[in-house]
């Protein structure tokens, strides 16, 4: 709502989770809403989002990134650990999918094709699995160099 006086222009700002004003400085925005910071909740998990650094909204409804992706996501990459819509072309190796931007090497950092000649090294951060690759053209750059070091 906007209110106007004569000598100046002054903002009334509704809570869309309450319906109370807003009298702090700050509000945080979301689906083009204004909210209190601890009124801007999952709808499923019901947490506060103030703290996150970002929440995802679809067909109006807010969610946080856990319940979002739980809910709309199939897998989550192997190399980032982002979600990958079911609509997203991927590439899969034995029982990891990769977003295609996310399969390359971490050596030389060229796109790893269907076909290519890799290898995978799986590791594990934080109790999520991290998945990183390396082409052919540099396990053979790494054993020449090893055979001969002054390469």
């Amino acid at each position: 709502k906007l209110s106007y006086s004569n000598t100046s222009l002054t903002l009334t700002v509704v809570c869309a989770g309450c319906g109370e004003r807003v009298y702090d400085r700050y509000f945080l925005l979301a689906l083009d809403k204004q909210w209190h910071s601890g009124c801007l909740r999952c709808s499923l998990c019901q947490s506060t989002l103030d703290s996150h650094l970002s929440c995802f909204c679809k067909d109006g409804t807010i969610y946080c990134k856990e319940d979002y992706y739980r809910q709309f996501c199939v897998e989550r990459c192997a190399h980032c650990g982002l979600g990958i819509p079911s609509s997203e072309l991927v590439m899969r190796v034995r029982d990891y999918v990769f977003h295609l931007r996310c399969f390359n090497c971490q050596s030389c950092g060229s796109a790893l094709q269907t076909g290519d000649l890799f290898t995978m090294q799986v590791g594990y951060v934080i109790q999520h699995p991290t998945v990183h690759s390396v082409c052919n053209r540099c396990i053979l750059k790494c054993q020449l160099k090893k055979k001969n070091p002054h390469i």
